[in-house]
């Protein structure tokens, strides 16, 4: 394999038999801020992993020692956090949506990889900048619920947030008298209703993100609940990844 060391950031792996191919794709990261990793090998594509702190993997649809399904598997397994992009020769690749299903979350055609790739890479990367300036947010979860809770922190853990603080209740949130950056606040709370919470939340502070959680699925409540003030929903159970997609999306409106 080639390695292009470069000034210690972001690490992409890339798996691709041609090695034409490997050229036109080192090419563009010369002089870049990305360190370039290089296989035609899935097998030690793997062994890479183990050994690299990889931030991204671009891959083809063919390599040598396993089948592109194979490899998708055991890198959504082993190493769900890595994005995993696709690279292929066939527009829209009719095997598209059982590798979308698998864990890829990009597909760029070869014919325009000139235009796409350092686009698309750039922005990803981009979003670690808005994960950064999230942690800088101080963020309040209003939740009666110890497992809730407990899995929101696990949630926060995972990504390093360390400025949250949790309430029972909104009347506890109240005696703290303090302005957060953003609130999380359950809709169902023992004696109080979170559309009210947010509603006063909102006459408080314009600048604050207010998002109510909640299992409740009644359109008509929910619309209610973003007229109130709430910013936006999010569902329970919550998903993780998609949880924390939403802030970093809603703290990047903010800049």
């Amino acid at each position: 394999y080639f390695i292009l060391a470069r000034i210690k950031m972001k690490t992409i792996l890339h798996i691709e038999p041609s090695a034409f191919f490997v050229e036109v794709i080192r090419e563009k990261f010369n002089d870049s801020e990305y360190e370039y990793l290089s296989t035609d090998s899935y097998n030690e594509a793997l062994i890479l992993l183990e050994e690299f702190d990889v931030d991204l993997i671009i891959s083809s649809f063919e390599g040598n020692g396993m089948t592109c399904e194979e490899f998708i598997k055991n890198v959504t397994y082993s190493y769900q956090d890595i994005p995993v992009c696709i690279l292929s020769g066939n527009k829209l690749n009719s095997n598209m949506q059982q590798f979308m299903n698998l864990g890829v979350i990009q597909y760029i055609d070869k014919e325009e990889v000139n235009e796409a790739l350092i686009k698309y890479i750039d922005n990803i990367f981009k979003m670690d900048k808005y994960l950064q300036i999230l942690k800088e947010k101080e963020i309040a979860v209003i939740e009666d619920s110890h497992f809730s809770r407990l899995h929101l922190k696990d949630i926060f853990d995972r990504y390093k947030i360390k400025s949250v603080r949790y309430f029972e209740s909104g009347t506890e949130l109240a005696e703290s008298k303090k302005i957060y950056d953003i609130y999380l606040v359950d809709l169902v709370l023992q004696d109080e209703f979170g559309k009210n919470i947010i509603a006063e939340l909102r006459e408080k502070s314009d600048e604050s993100l207010i998002f109510a959680v909640t299992s409740l699925n009644n359109p008509n409540l929910l619309a209610d609940v973003i007229d109130s003030g709430a910013d936006d929903i999010i569902i329970k159970p919550i998903e993780e990844k998609i949880f924390i997609a939403k802030l970093k999306s809603f703290v990047r409106k903010l800049q």
